[in-house]
């Protein structure tokens, strides 16, 4: 079962009494500590970055694809610990009074419709997440659930917040598996196909990192499928441990529009005959130390980020 499957499965459990309130803390805590982002980022090479930082990153991680063995990745794995502090996953209550929870009713009916557009979802959308006190970025809406506590109406809303981009490695192409033949592109979904559960602030598309999801856990089991990949390629995307499955290194590109794809083995051959065939090593040097000197030149390195990849570009041989 994926990370997402194994949570709302726990969740599920409480829910019919089949669990304490002890033991799903206790079963939540063990399923987060074997799926941590540290280990999934390291197991794929993504580097954690920042709007700031993107230059200094994008060029550390173009060497890297030379010399990934010898880089120290002390510094990445404690970058992503103060990563994961960031991300929160919490249940938001509220009492409402009838009005209120008639017009709290109503949104989540309507974020639940099958044919919605954008517009109208992301208007419910933040009614909801207002009303427990949540912003309207940043965070999916993982369940809602409408009850009763001593005689009072209750509305409580299971959310994770945060969100992290990261680089997506060299070499490694984004794929996407479908039952469908022959798509030319892949259109963005603002919520999970589960009715009710895991809804995004934002269009989306989930891809996996260069490997096939399993059928089973894409709920396309006895059905023949295809991989595709973006004809563009990104190099960054964004890490969601509310939904992520850190085993099959999913994660998504925000998008408002479709997304052009090609054969995913297409693709993959292009990419190891430009691996195989590369740049001379003492070519790439100089390439790199180019880069680097006029990176500092026009402010987008600091001097001390420019003495950091030069050391790197010293172990290209």
């Amino acid at each position: 079962m994926s990370y997402s499957d194994v949570k709302l499965h726990i969740y599920e459990k409480f829910d019919a009494g089949e669990i304490t309130e002890l033991e799903k803390t206790t079963l939540l805590e063990k399923l987060d500590s074997e799926y941590t982002l540290e280990n999934y980022c390291t197991k794929l090479g993504l580097i954690p970055v920042d709007d700031d930082n993107i230059y200094f990153e994008s060029i550390r991680a173009a060497i890297g694809k030379f010399i990934r063995d010898k880089i120290d990745l002390h510094e990445i794995k404690k970058r992503w610990n103060d990563v994961a502090s960031k991300f929160t996953k919490k249940w938001a209550v509220k009492y409402p009074n009838d009005k209120e929870l008639k017009k709290l009713q109503k949104s989540y009916e309507k974020v639940k419709q099958e044919k919605i557009s954008y517009p109208e979802y992301k208007m419910n959308f933040n009614v909801l997440a207002k009303s427990v006190g949540l912003p309207t970025s940043d965070i999916i809406i993982e369940s809602v659930a409408f009850s009763k506590e001593e005689g009072k109406d209750k509305i409580a809303i299971r959310y994770s917040k945060g969100k992290q981009k990261v680089m997506i490695p060299n070499g490694t192409c984004l794929m996407h598996v479908s039952p469908q033949k022959n798509l030319p592109e892949l259109k963005p979904a603002f919520r999970s196909k589960t009715v009710g559960k895991y809804m995004y602030p934002s269009p989306r598309i989930f891809f996996t990192l260069g490997k096939e999801i399993k059928p089973t856990k894409a709920g396309l089991e006895d059905t023949k499928t295809y991989k595709y990949t973006p004809k563009e390629n990104f190099k960054f995307g964004f890490i969601d441990p509310s939904y992520v499955d850190f085993a099959t290194g999913s994660l998504f590109i925000e998008t408002m529009n479709p997304i052009a794809v090609m054969d995913f083995n297409e693709k993959m051959k292009k990419v190891y005959i430009e691996s195989a065939y590369g740049m001379d090593a003492d070519i790439l040097r100089d390439k790199f130390k180019v880069m680097i000197f006029e990176g500092e030149l026009e402010g987008k390195l600091t001097h001390e980020q420019s003495q950091i990849l030069l050391e790197y570009v010293k172990l290209i041989k």
